[in-house]
């Protein structure tokens, strides 16, 4: 297999991985977006006339090839990230917008539909008022624990029918400790097709 996650994975390997997923009884693939769909990281949020640059080349060619795969053999995915719009000036594209952006330039409009993004950085969602404006009942997880639960809800899925792949190796422990098949992206520049093979 290619190690570089600039190198472009054989599309046989593609196909392998999602057929073991399929076999593993998942129904749907959130992905990390920031050195996990990326190869650089955005900080979270990025100047607006700095999106041309911050876009330019900026995607795993594993993840390119990996998403319309899924998606034609029926999976669902989703995007899990911490790049959050709270608070974020208008001069700067952030959270869900970021994520969108991201998209459109390399996938065009046909996916935007099929694809929810929960963009939720659990520092900003400590306080009462905070984390009581997403009906939390306490401050939220510094995981993806908020963002899986989410996603569940809204398929009517199964942790263990919805895998996480992520570059933060906490996030990735702690969704295989709540039932989800987790996958570990250990370069955070890229996922790689080594990577996607789940760690439980």
């Amino acid at each position: 297999m290619a190690s570089s996650p600039h190198a472009s994975p054989d599309d046989a390997l593609i196909q392998q991985v999602v057929q073991n997923l399929e076999n593993r009884g998942v129904k749907a693939v959130v992905f990390d977006f920031d050195c996990t769909i990326t190869l650089k990281h955005s900080g979270g949020r990025v100047r607006n006339e700095k999106m041309a640059s911050f876009l330019e080349g900026n995607v795993s060619p594993c993840f390119l090839k990996l998403l319309p795969a899924l998606l034609a053999r029926s999976f669902i995915v989703g995007v899990a990230t911490f790049a959050d719009s709270y608070r974020a000036p208008a001069t700067h594209c952030a959270g869900e917008a970021l994520v969108r952006a991201h998209f459109q330039h390399f996938f065009g409009t046909g996916f935007e539909e099929q694809i929810p993004i929960v963009a939720a950085y659990p520092d900003n969602y400590q306080s009462e008022s905070a984390f009581r404006s997403l009906g939390l009942k306490a401050p939220m997880a510094q995981s993806k624990e908020y963002h899986l639960h989410l996603l569940c809800h809204l398929w009517g899925l199964s942790p263990a029918q919805v895998a996480l792949v992520d570059d933060d190796q906490k996030n990735v422990m702690a969704a295989a400790n709540d039932g989800h098949a987790a996958m570990f992206v250990p370069e955070r520049n890229g996922v790689r097709i080594q990577d996607m093979e789940p760690l439980n």
